[in-house]
Protein backbone atom coordinates (compact mmCIF):
# COMPACT_ATOMS: atom_id res chain seq x y z
CA UNK A 1 0.00 0.00 0.00
CA UNK A 2 1.35 3.19 -1.01
CA UNK A 3 0.67 6.53 0.82
CA UNK A 4 0.87 9.84 -0.56
CA UNK A 5 1.19 12.13 2.01
CA UNK A 6 0.27 16.09 0.87
CA UNK A 7 3.78 18.32 2.28
CA UNK A 8 1.54 21.24 1.46
CA UNK A 9 -1.13 20.49 4.23
CA UNK A 10 0.71 20.27 7.66
CA UNK A 11 -0.95 19.04 10.08
CA UNK A 12 -3.10 21.77 12.56
CA UNK A 13 -1.48 21.94 16.08
CA UNK A 14 -2.75 20.95 19.52
CA UNK A 15 -4.27 23.09 21.77
CA UNK A 16 -2.80 23.55 25.10
CA UNK A 17 -5.17 22.83 28.41
CA UNK A 18 -6.70 25.92 30.46
CA UNK A 19 -5.03 25.08 33.66
CA UNK A 20 -2.04 22.67 34.23
CA UNK A 21 -2.22 19.51 36.15
CA UNK A 22 -0.78 21.32 38.95
CA UNK A 23 -3.62 24.04 39.40
CA UNK A 24 -6.30 20.97 38.32
CA UNK A 25 -5.04 19.02 41.60
CA UNK A 26 -4.96 22.21 44.12
CA UNK A 27 -8.77 22.88 42.98
CA UNK A 28 -9.76 19.36 43.44
CA UNK A 29 -8.40 19.28 46.80
CA UNK A 30 -10.03 23.00 47.90
CA UNK A 31 -13.61 21.78 46.71
CA UNK A 32 -13.07 18.12 48.78
CA UNK A 33 -12.31 20.36 51.90
CA UNK A 34 -15.31 22.34 51.31
CA UNK A 35 -17.80 19.53 50.98
CA UNK A 36 -16.05 17.92 54.30
CA UNK A 37 -16.67 21.01 56.28
CA UNK A 38 -20.23 21.48 55.28
CA UNK A 39 -21.15 17.62 56.04
CA UNK A 40 -19.50 17.87 59.32
CA UNK A 41 -20.81 21.94 60.29
CA UNK A 42 -24.10 22.09 58.31
CA UNK A 43 -25.97 19.79 60.58
CA UNK A 44 -25.12 22.53 63.42
CA UNK A 45 -26.82 25.05 61.43
CA UNK A 46 -29.80 26.56 63.32
CA UNK A 47 -32.14 26.81 59.72
CA UNK A 48 -30.93 22.85 58.83
CA UNK A 49 -31.85 21.96 62.05
CA UNK A 50 -35.23 23.44 61.95
CA UNK A 51 -35.36 21.38 59.02
CA UNK A 52 -35.01 18.53 60.26
CA UNK A 53 -36.89 18.25 63.00
CA UNK A 54 -39.85 19.22 60.83
CA UNK A 55 -39.07 16.16 58.60
CA UNK A 56 -39.02 14.27 62.02
CA UNK A 57 -42.20 15.12 63.04
CA UNK A 58 -43.91 14.52 59.73
CA UNK A 59 -42.47 10.91 59.67
CA UNK A 60 -43.69 10.30 63.13
CA UNK A 61 -47.09 12.01 62.59
CA UNK A 62 -47.71 9.61 59.41
CA UNK A 63 -46.63 6.73 61.19
CA UNK A 64 -49.34 7.67 64.15
CA UNK A 65 -51.97 8.01 61.28
CA UNK A 66 -51.13 4.63 60.03
CA UNK A 67 -51.71 2.94 63.23
CA UNK A 68 -54.67 4.13 63.83
CA UNK A 69 -56.00 3.26 60.73
CA UNK A 70 -55.01 -0.20 61.55
CA UNK A 71 -56.81 -0.11 64.84
CA UNK A 72 -59.79 0.72 63.14
CA UNK A 73 -59.77 -1.52 60.26
CA UNK A 74 -61.70 -4.91 60.96
CA UNK A 75 -59.90 -8.08 61.81
CA UNK A 76 -60.39 -11.31 60.87
CA UNK A 77 -58.85 -14.18 62.51
CA UNK A 78 -58.93 -17.60 61.05
CA UNK A 79 -59.56 -20.46 63.30
CA UNK A 80 -59.34 -24.25 63.04
CA UNK A 81 -61.69 -26.19 64.54
CA UNK A 82 -60.47 -28.29 67.30
CA UNK A 83 -63.03 -30.92 66.59
CA UNK A 84 -62.82 -32.50 62.95
CA UNK A 85 -65.11 -32.54 60.27
CA UNK A 86 -66.69 -35.69 58.99
CA UNK A 87 -65.43 -36.61 55.83
CA UNK A 88 -68.21 -37.15 53.21
CA UNK A 89 -69.09 -40.94 52.92
CA UNK A 90 -68.76 -41.91 49.15
CA UNK A 91 -71.50 -43.26 47.48
CA UNK A 92 -71.92 -47.10 47.75
CA UNK A 93 -71.93 -47.36 43.47
CA UNK A 94 -68.72 -46.04 43.04
CA UNK A 95 -65.98 -47.67 40.70
CA UNK A 96 -63.31 -49.27 42.43
CA UNK A 97 -65.13 -49.09 45.57
CA UNK A 98 -64.40 -51.42 48.45
CA UNK A 99 -67.62 -53.07 48.25
CA UNK A 100 -66.15 -53.89 44.68
CA UNK A 101 -62.98 -55.13 45.77
CA UNK A 102 -64.73 -57.40 48.60
CA UNK A 103 -67.38 -58.48 45.84
CA UNK A 104 -64.67 -59.82 43.49
CA UNK A 105 -65.48 -62.89 42.17
CA UNK A 106 -62.65 -65.81 42.58
CA UNK A 107 -62.47 -65.90 38.94
CA UNK A 108 -61.01 -62.97 36.43
CA UNK A 109 -60.89 -62.67 32.91
CA UNK A 110 -57.68 -63.20 30.83
CA UNK A 111 -58.37 -60.43 29.04
CA UNK A 112 -60.49 -57.51 30.71
CA UNK A 113 -62.52 -55.66 28.82
CA UNK A 114 -64.49 -53.28 30.78
CA UNK A 115 -64.59 -51.64 33.96
CA UNK A 116 -67.73 -53.84 35.60
CA UNK A 117 -67.38 -56.57 38.04
CA UNK A 118 -66.62 -60.17 36.33
CA UNK A 119 -69.65 -62.37 36.63
CA UNK A 120 -71.41 -65.82 34.86
CA UNK A 121 -74.78 -65.83 34.14
CA UNK A 122 -77.65 -66.57 31.63
CA UNK A 123 -78.55 -62.24 31.16
CA UNK A 124 -76.72 -59.81 28.82
CA UNK A 125 -79.07 -57.00 30.68
CA UNK A 126 -78.84 -55.63 34.05
CA UNK A 127 -80.67 -57.85 36.77
CA UNK A 128 -82.04 -56.79 40.07
CA UNK A 129 -81.66 -58.93 42.48
CA UNK A 130 -84.22 -60.83 44.01
CA UNK A 131 -85.11 -60.83 47.87
CA UNK A 132 -84.23 -63.65 50.03
CA UNK A 133 -87.73 -65.30 50.55
CA UNK A 134 -90.43 -65.39 47.60
CA UNK A 135 -92.94 -62.55 48.04
CA UNK A 136 -96.51 -64.06 49.29
CA UNK A 137 -99.49 -63.35 48.93
CA UNK A 138 -101.48 -60.14 50.70
CA UNK A 139 -104.25 -62.18 52.12
CA UNK A 140 -101.56 -64.81 53.93
CA UNK A 141 -99.48 -61.80 55.19
CA UNK A 142 -102.50 -59.43 55.71
CA UNK A 143 -104.01 -60.02 59.81
CA UNK A 144 -107.56 -61.37 60.36
CA UNK A 145 -109.82 -58.49 60.71
CA UNK A 146 -111.79 -58.95 64.40
CA UNK A 147 -114.87 -58.47 64.42
CA UNK A 148 -116.59 -56.13 66.93
CA UNK A 149 -118.77 -58.76 67.76
CA UNK A 150 -118.15 -62.65 67.81
CA UNK A 151 -120.72 -64.52 64.96
CA UNK A 152 -122.74 -66.92 66.51
CA UNK A 153 -122.65 -70.73 64.91
CA UNK A 154 -125.67 -71.50 62.53
CA UNK A 155 -127.31 -74.41 63.51
CA UNK A 156 -126.22 -77.19 61.35
CA UNK A 157 -129.16 -78.06 58.93
CA UNK A 158 -129.25 -81.60 59.58
CA UNK A 159 -130.23 -81.22 62.95
CA UNK A 160 -127.16 -81.75 64.90
CA UNK A 161 -125.88 -84.11 62.50
CA UNK A 162 -122.08 -84.79 61.76
CA UNK A 163 -120.76 -82.24 59.24
CA UNK A 164 -119.02 -83.48 56.01
CA UNK A 165 -115.05 -83.42 56.42
CA UNK A 166 -113.59 -80.43 54.07
CA UNK A 167 -110.49 -80.71 52.60
CA UNK A 168 -107.28 -79.66 54.35
CA UNK A 169 -106.39 -76.95 52.11
CA UNK A 170 -109.92 -75.65 52.35
CA UNK A 171 -109.93 -75.92 56.39
CA UNK A 172 -106.76 -74.02 56.62
CA UNK A 173 -108.05 -71.05 54.43
CA UNK A 174 -109.94 -68.07 56.57
CA UNK A 175 -113.20 -68.28 55.87
CA UNK A 176 -114.95 -64.53 55.14
CA UNK A 177 -116.82 -63.45 57.91
CA UNK A 178 -120.50 -62.48 56.67
CA UNK A 179 -121.81 -58.76 57.18
CA UNK A 180 -125.03 -57.24 57.40
CA UNK A 181 -124.53 -54.67 54.76
CA UNK A 182 -122.44 -56.72 52.19
CA UNK A 183 -123.92 -59.01 50.13
CA UNK A 184 -123.11 -62.76 50.62
CA UNK A 185 -119.86 -63.99 48.89
CA UNK A 186 -120.84 -67.20 46.60
CA UNK A 187 -118.97 -70.26 47.69
CA UNK A 188 -118.08 -70.51 43.77
CA UNK A 189 -116.47 -67.06 43.88
CA UNK A 190 -113.18 -68.47 45.40
CA UNK A 191 -112.55 -70.79 42.50
CA UNK A 192 -112.41 -68.04 39.56
CA UNK A 193 -110.77 -68.54 36.71
CA UNK A 194 -108.36 -64.88 37.67
CA UNK A 195 -107.54 -66.44 41.11
CA UNK A 196 -106.40 -70.16 39.45
CA UNK A 197 -104.16 -67.61 36.81
CA UNK A 198 -102.76 -65.77 40.02
CA UNK A 199 -101.93 -68.86 41.83
CA UNK A 200 -100.51 -70.58 39.28
CA UNK A 201 -98.24 -67.34 38.39
CA UNK A 202 -96.88 -67.54 41.32
CA UNK A 203 -96.36 -71.01 41.76
CA UNK A 204 -94.49 -70.87 38.31
CA UNK A 205 -92.02 -68.14 39.78
CA UNK A 206 -90.23 -71.18 41.81
CA UNK A 207 -89.57 -73.41 38.99
CA UNK A 208 -88.49 -70.07 36.34
CA UNK A 209 -84.37 -69.63 36.66
CA UNK A 210 -83.17 -66.97 38.09
CA UNK A 211 -81.41 -64.63 35.59
CA UNK A 212 -77.93 -63.42 36.69
CA UNK A 213 -76.02 -60.97 34.43
CA UNK A 214 -73.27 -62.12 32.15
CA UNK A 215 -70.01 -60.33 31.71
CA UNK A 216 -67.13 -62.61 30.95
CA UNK A 217 -64.92 -59.62 29.67
CA UNK A 218 -65.42 -57.31 33.30
CA UNK A 219 -62.89 -57.05 35.78
CA UNK A 220 -60.39 -53.66 34.34
CA UNK A 221 -61.34 -51.72 37.12
CA UNK A 222 -59.83 -53.88 39.48
CA UNK A 223 -57.00 -53.24 41.39
CA UNK A 224 -56.22 -56.18 43.28
CA UNK A 225 -53.52 -57.98 41.59
CA UNK A 226 -51.27 -54.03 40.09
CA UNK A 227 -51.94 -52.30 43.33
CA UNK A 228 -51.86 -53.72 46.50
CA UNK A 229 -51.81 -52.12 49.85
CA UNK A 230 -54.12 -52.23 53.21
CA UNK A 231 -56.80 -49.96 53.05
CA UNK A 232 -57.61 -50.41 57.31
CA UNK A 233 -61.85 -50.62 56.39
CA UNK A 234 -61.14 -46.67 54.52
CA UNK A 235 -62.75 -45.92 51.17
CA UNK A 236 -59.87 -45.73 48.53
CA UNK A 237 -62.68 -45.96 45.62
CA UNK A 238 -61.91 -42.29 43.92
CA UNK A 239 -58.54 -41.81 45.64
CA UNK A 240 -57.24 -44.88 43.82
CA UNK A 241 -58.99 -44.36 40.53
CA UNK A 242 -57.32 -40.97 40.43
CA UNK A 243 -54.27 -42.70 40.96
CA UNK A 244 -53.78 -45.37 38.74
CA UNK A 245 -55.04 -43.13 35.79
CA UNK A 246 -51.91 -40.46 36.97
CA UNK A 247 -49.88 -43.63 36.88
CA UNK A 248 -50.80 -44.44 33.35
CA UNK A 249 -50.71 -41.37 31.84
CA UNK A 250 -47.02 -41.05 33.29
CA UNK A 251 -46.30 -44.36 32.02
CA UNK A 252 -44.41 -44.14 28.86
CA UNK A 253 -43.78 -47.95 27.62
CA UNK A 254 -40.51 -48.59 25.71
CA UNK A 255 -40.10 -49.96 22.10
CA UNK A 256 -38.63 -52.97 23.95
CA UNK A 257 -42.17 -54.17 24.68
CA UNK A 258 -42.62 -54.75 20.95
CA UNK A 259 -41.46 -57.85 21.10
CA UNK A 260 -40.54 -58.68 25.24
CA UNK A 261 -42.86 -59.21 27.74
CA UNK A 262 -42.68 -58.85 31.82
CA UNK A 263 -43.36 -57.41 34.56
CA UNK A 264 -41.63 -55.37 37.24
CA UNK A 265 -42.92 -55.42 41.13
CA UNK A 266 -42.12 -51.88 43.03
CA UNK A 267 -42.25 -50.89 46.48
CA UNK A 268 -43.36 -47.66 47.84
CA UNK A 269 -44.69 -45.40 50.12
CA UNK A 270 -47.50 -42.94 49.79
CA UNK A 271 -47.89 -39.92 52.61
CA UNK A 272 -50.66 -37.86 53.82
CA UNK A 273 -50.00 -35.09 51.95
CA UNK A 274 -49.62 -37.19 48.09
CA UNK A 275 -45.53 -37.05 48.54
CA UNK A 276 -44.61 -40.84 47.16
CA UNK A 277 -41.57 -41.89 48.60
CA UNK A 278 -38.70 -45.04 48.95
CA UNK A 279 -39.37 -45.79 45.22
CA UNK A 280 -37.46 -49.56 45.01
CA UNK A 281 -37.45 -52.28 42.74
CA UNK A 282 -38.43 -55.59 44.39
CA UNK A 283 -38.64 -58.01 41.20
CA UNK A 284 -37.10 -56.44 38.28
CA UNK A 285 -38.32 -57.53 35.25
CA UNK A 286 -35.00 -58.87 33.34
CA UNK A 287 -35.10 -55.63 31.02
CA UNK A 288 -33.77 -52.48 32.52
CA UNK A 289 -36.16 -50.01 29.83
CA UNK A 290 -39.08 -51.87 31.28
CA UNK A 291 -37.26 -50.93 35.14
CA UNK A 292 -36.40 -47.98 34.07
CA UNK A 293 -40.12 -46.52 32.70
CA UNK A 294 -41.99 -48.03 35.60
CA UNK A 295 -39.92 -46.57 38.57
CA UNK A 296 -39.82 -43.24 35.91
CA UNK A 297 -43.97 -43.72 36.07
CA UNK A 298 -44.24 -43.58 40.05
CA UNK A 299 -41.70 -40.73 40.33
CA UNK A 300 -43.45 -38.20 37.65
CA UNK A 301 -46.77 -39.25 39.59
CA UNK A 302 -45.41 -37.53 42.74
CA UNK A 303 -46.89 -35.27 44.06
CA UNK A 304 -50.62 -37.14 43.58
CA UNK A 305 -53.93 -36.31 45.64
CA UNK A 306 -53.90 -36.88 49.63
CA UNK A 307 -54.72 -39.74 51.03
CA UNK A 308 -58.36 -39.99 52.80
CA UNK A 309 -58.57 -38.07 55.61
CA UNK A 310 -60.55 -40.71 57.16
CA UNK A 311 -57.23 -43.12 57.13
CA UNK A 312 -55.78 -43.56 60.77
CA UNK A 313 -51.75 -43.72 59.78
CA UNK A 314 -49.36 -41.07 58.18
CA UNK A 315 -48.71 -42.80 54.76
CA UNK A 316 -49.49 -46.00 53.02
CA UNK A 317 -47.54 -48.90 51.65
CA UNK A 318 -48.12 -49.71 48.24
CA UNK A 319 -47.04 -53.12 45.85
CA UNK A 320 -47.33 -51.69 42.32
CA UNK A 321 -46.70 -54.62 39.39
CA UNK A 322 -46.78 -53.41 35.73
CA UNK A 323 -47.37 -56.18 33.14
CA UNK A 324 -45.52 -56.22 29.68
CA UNK A 325 -47.32 -58.15 27.38
CA UNK A 326 -48.66 -59.84 30.34
CA UNK A 327 -51.57 -60.34 32.12
CA UNK A 328 -51.98 -61.39 35.86
CA UNK A 329 -53.23 -64.82 36.44
CA UNK A 330 -57.20 -65.56 36.13
CA UNK A 331 -57.26 -67.94 39.14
Amino acid sequence: MHLIIDEFRPEPESLESAISRREGVLLSIIFHLLVLVAVLLGPRLPWVQALLKESAEARAQAVEEAEKRLAQAPRFVFLTPRIPETPPKPPPDSMLSDSDGEARAPERAERPANELPFSRGNSPDFVDERPAEAPRREADTAPPASPAEPPQRAENETNGATPLELPERERSEPVPQRSDTAPAVKPQARNSPGDVLGRALENLERYVPEETFENPDGGAGRYGQDFDFDRKGVEFGPWIRFFRAQVRSNWLVPEAAAVMKGHVVITLNVWKDGRITDIGVVKPSGVDAFDRAAVNALRWSSPTRPLPPAYPDDRVFFTVTFYYNEWPSSQ
